[in-house]
């Protein structure tokens, strides 16, 4: 899902395991609160998805595009 200057998107691992990433351009963000902030004009599974996922289990790093490759 995409919105203005932020991604959220999500993968089925297994019937009991959900991965999921956020992305906020040009910010860092820390735990549940502030992802559940930022994303609370996307679709509200987004909200259902970081409520499910415990504090301990949420990692942020800084993660960054790459510019398009050739083929």
């Amino acid at each position: 899902m995409w919105g203005k200057g932020k991604r959220f998107g999500f993968v089925k691992i297994s019937d009991q395991k959900v991965y999921w990433y956020a992305r906020v351009n040009e910010k860092s963000f820390g735990r549940s609160l502030e992802i559940a902030e930022i994303f609370n004009d996307f679709d509200p599974l987004v909200l259902q998805l970081n409520e499910a996922t415990a504090n301990e289990n949420i990692i942020c790093n800084t993660i960054s595009d790459l510019a398009p490759i050739p083929k």
